[in-house]
């Protein structure tokens, strides 16, 4: 059970104009698969160039629908307020490690 109001659900935001960014946002859907629902599916994938792994867009719930995957990096902008968003590949991704729990 959550006490939270709004939606901690990751999603992909519209196009930001004013920076050319593509950012996440917290207001996605959870579940149900399917092309209304395509911005909010993100995955962990093996980052090649580390022994760490890194957040990517690329949906797979909509078999008719085509995607430019993007990983998941860190955008800071001119007011120095860092924000997570869309990179290509070849730029530089957030990567995350996972370290197994204590027994």
């Amino acid at each position: 059970m959550s006490i939270c109001v709004q939606s901690m659900v990751w999603r992909l935001a519209e196009f930001d104009e004013s920076t050319q960014q593509r950012f996440i946002e917290t207001s996605g859907v959870e579940g149900n698969p399917g092309p209304e629902t395509s911005a909010n599916w993100f995955k962990i994938e093996k980052d090649v160039d580390s022994e760490d792994y890194k957040l990517v867009w690329c949906p797979s719930v909509c078999k008719f629908c085509r995607f430019a995957c993007k990983q998941v990096g860190i955008y800071m902008g001119g007011d120095r307020v860092r924000r997570l968003a869309l990179v290509d590949y070849g730029a530089r991704p957030l990567t995350i490690m996972f370290k197994k729990a204590a027994a």
